[in-house]
């Protein structure tokens, strides 16, 4: 007996796509933020704190950049997914 999942072909309902557009909105507002507030970020930023918040390490302000292209792979990853439910349900 084959395992064979149905094929969904969901609608996507008005409030997920107000919430898609909002992280949309969000999501491009902290790129352009970051992009325009450039000159003015320190080169060097704190990249880690213990539990006492004290700095413990600290990285170029270029690593900002590292939470939007996991953030980014993760939207288009998971917009993925929405399109095709059958595939990780």
């Amino acid at each position: 007996m084959e395992n064979n999942p149905p094929i969904l072909k969901l609608k996507i309902t008005f409030i997920e796509k107000v919430f898609n557009t909002l992280g949309f909105v969000s999501f491009a507002g902290v790129i352009f933020y970051i992009i325009f507030t450039w000159s003015s970020i320190p080169s060097q930023i704190p990249g880690h704190y213990n539990a006492s918040g004290e700095v413990t390490r600290w990285g170029g302000r270029e690593e900002l950049f590292i939470p939007l292209a996991i953030g980014l792979l993760l939207w288009i990853g998971m917009t993925i997914l929405e399109r095709f439910p059958h595939l990780f349900n």
